[in-house]
């Protein structure tokens, strides 16, 4: 399947991993939005494995902030606006095999407000 970016530059139109319009964006719910997909690169059910961006220093801070350097130039907290293939080269070493991501989906986190992502991948 081709990549191809969901989001217009416009911020207009914003849909769900299935294709549908989500009704609460991030225009009209700034601090609850549905979440929403930013890149795909391949078939949902094709995934077999999916991480949220926001456990990952949870998990091991030293390793995520060292990765995060190593592949995007920087240590921030946002991913919508880093590459697909960054992402599948973080991933791949974040779970120290080869991975191919296949989904990017962009979500609020409603106890804070604060965007986090969700990483769907193939090994």
């Amino acid at each position: 399947m081709k990549s191809d970016i969901y989001r217009d530059r416009n911020f207009t139109r914003y849909i769900d991993e299935n294709g549908n319009s989500i009704e609460r964006t991030p225009r009209s719910h700034p601090y609850s939005y549905d979440g929403y997909v930013i890149w795909r690169g391949g078939v949902s059910s094709d995934a077999n494995g999916t991480i949220y961006t926001d456990r990952l220093s949870q998990w091991d801070y030293k390793k995520c902030e060292r990765l995060k350097q190593k592949h995007f130039g920087n240590t921030g907290d946002y991913w919508d606006n880093r590459k697909p293939s960054d992402i599948e080269a973080f991933l791949s070493d974040w779970l120290e095999k080869q991975v191919k991501l296949i989904l990017l989906m962009q979500y609020c986190n409603v106890s804070n407000g604060y965007p986090l992502w969700r990483l769907d991948y193939k090994e």
